[in-house]
């Protein structure tokens, strides 16, 4: 047991020091201003939300004791739920409260009315989505079962609502990738391109009209002798009518 216990606290222990150098190394990069404490509870929210994975790897790979990886994940629920629940929503109030220039007595005051209303705005979720809970009134919060329920819907919540940034901003952000700088000389190309398509067009267009215009001629010259020649063919018919009847005289 007590080697369980060595390899849960340097595992603990190794992932917050990786999650500490991933946020200075990495996200501190743009910020001037950095804070000991945001670091201490972004390592130790890191730490315990790897470690549950980790605690899966252990139990395929048979590491550590069935009770030890019970023991270890209650802790990880607790520490998780405590830090999601309490710690972080308090924090973030009195963060918010402090950038504006507000007195840090003044702040952590109102930061505890904004903790409450969110406990009442959480307490409410469930009442909304008709969580049962043994325990009736806002003693179902305190419950590990409840509380895992209402963190999962705001989960489910906020990763839809992240999907649907993710699926409009990521297109958009690497459009640029499949853009290129047109230079002059290739605007010119295409514009005498145009040019010619377009003289090219007006030459055809000249062409179809002196066609269609031959065509009208002809047809008249043609309906013109045709005309001729019934006239003819009747002159004709009329005058050996005629000699006919001298004939016949």
């Amino acid at each position: 047991m007590f080697l369980d216990i060595v390899i849960i606290a340097v595992s603990l222990l190794a992932l917050a020091i990786c999650g500490w150098f991933f946020l200075t190394r990495r996200l501190y990069n743009d910020y001037d201003e950095k804070h000991f404490l945001v670091g201490v509870l972004f390592s130790s929210t890191f730490a315990f939300s790897a470690n549950l994975l980790q605690l899966v790897l252990f139990e395929l790979l048979g590491v550590l004791s069935s009770r030890a990886r019970w023991i270890n994940w209650k802790i990880d629920l607790y520490c998780l739920l405590c830090a999601l629940i309490f710690i972080l929503p308090y924090y973030h109030a009195f963060s918010i409260l402090q950038s504006y220039g507000i007195r840090p007595m003044r702040s952590a005051a109102v930061a505890v009315v904004a903790f409450l209303s969110f406990l009442y705005a959480f307490y409410r979720i469930g009442v909304h989505f008709q969580f049962e809970s043994e325990a009736p009134g806002l003693a179902g919060i305190f419950t590990i079962a409840q509380a895992v329920k209402r963190v999962g819907v705001i989960g489910v919540v906020l990763l839809a609502v992240l999907s649907g940034f993710g699926a409009v901003n990521l297109p958009y952000t690497y459009l640029s990738l499949f853009t290129r700088h047109i230079r002059e000389e290739e605007v010119q190309a295409l514009q005498e391109r145009l040019v010619q398509s377009v003289e090219t067009t007006v030459m055809r267009k000249k062409k179809l009209l002196l066609l269609q215009a031959d065509m009208q001629q002809a047809t008249a010259a043609t309906s013109t002798r045709g005309l001729m020649r019934r006239v003819m063919d009747s002159i004709g018919l009329s005058s050996s009518a005629r000699r006919i009847s001298v004939v016949d005289q």
